[in-house]
């Protein structure tokens, strides 16, 4: 279907749609507003398909959001351009206790899970959950975003099998990267680029969060991930069983690596080609009994 206005999905309604395409965008549907699903709703799509354009089980032009208790479910869904499961041209939230979960999900460029051209945001003990997606020539193969992500609150973060194109198997972000009182975990994520489980053209800041990534792969720079610099405060990053072809088999930042407060950086089992490192980065600095680990690598 079709809205020239907002879509809004509250009061513990359901909305479910199965075998739906759009010769363009928009599988499930296009929404020229906003898309809000709130008050322990859910929407749910299944078998979708957007064949020349964005949004494989839908497509909006003002945001989406996603709050109290409410749950966004799709699965199968394909579109030809950007957001197999979804693209929106503004930001994304997903707050207060809220799921949003993708499975099998396929776009031709940028953003295997979903596109949001401006900020995503994981709040108040939220979940995003990626499994099985695949940016075929783009960034960003469980999602990307055109500006930051944050990730607070006691939220998760769930990526599994997801490969790009091009950079950012994980997930892709144009610019800066906020992970505070939550976690993170990819795992088996590609990438043909930059940073196989996640690639960020800013900083990443993590604060009292962990992340894990397992089994990243790389043919390019930055075994499990890519940023322009990388500052951890209370925090671990676990890296295990990445490999690069180019720089940083475990991890490439173009400026400096900050760990601070008892925050630990451990890498195991990553392997890189001829002249390569674990960790390609300008400048690292330790501070407050931070701890960095490397196990059982192979570098040039």
């Amino acid at each position: 279907f079709l809205t020239r206005k907002r879509l809004r999905v509250a009061n513990s309604s359901a909305v479910s749609l199965q075998n739906v395409i759009a010769q363009k965008q928009g599988g499930g549907f296009l929404v020229l507003g906003e898309v809000e699903i709130a008050g322990n709703s859910t929407v749910k799509i299944s078998n979708s398909r957007a064949e020349a354009k964005n949004g494989g089980g839908f497509d909006t032009e003002k945001g989406l959001k996603v709050s109290t208790g409410s749950r966004l479910i799709i699965r199968n869904a394909t579109a030809g351009q950007y957001g197999g499961g979804f693209s929106t041209v503004r930001a994304m939230q997903v707050t207060n206790s809220s799921v949003v979960s993708l499975q099998n999900v396929t776009t031709g460029s940028n953003g295997g899970g979903f596109v949001a051209q401006r900020e995503v945001e994981i709040a108040g003990n939220s979940t995003l959950n990626i499994s099985n997606s695949h940016a075929g020539t783009g960034d960003g193969g469980g999602f990307y975003t055109g500006s930051g992500l944050n990730v607070s609150s006691g939220s998760r973060v769930i990526l599994r099998n997801a490969t790009a194109g091009m950079s950012g198997g994980g997930f892709f972000a144009i610019g800066r990267i906020l992970i505070s009182h939550s976690t993170v975990s990819i795992q088996n994520a590609r990438a043909r680029l930059l940073g196989a489980g996640f690639c960020a053209e800013g900083v990443a800041y993590v604060n009292a969060s962990a992340v894990a990534m397992l089994s990243t792969h790389t043919v390019s720079d930055g075994g499990a991930f890519s940023v322009l610099g990388l500052t951890l405060h209370r925090s671990s990053i676990s890296i295990g069983n990445s490999t690069a072809v180019g720089s940083g088999s475990g991890g490439r930042v173009e400026g400096q690596v900050l760990l601070s407060s008892q925050s630990n950086l451990v890498v195991k089992q990553a392997q890189g080609r001829e002249n390569s490192s674990v960790l390609a980065a300008s400048c690292l600095h330790l501070r407050d009994r931070s701890r960095v680990l490397f196990e059982d690598v192979i570098s040039g």
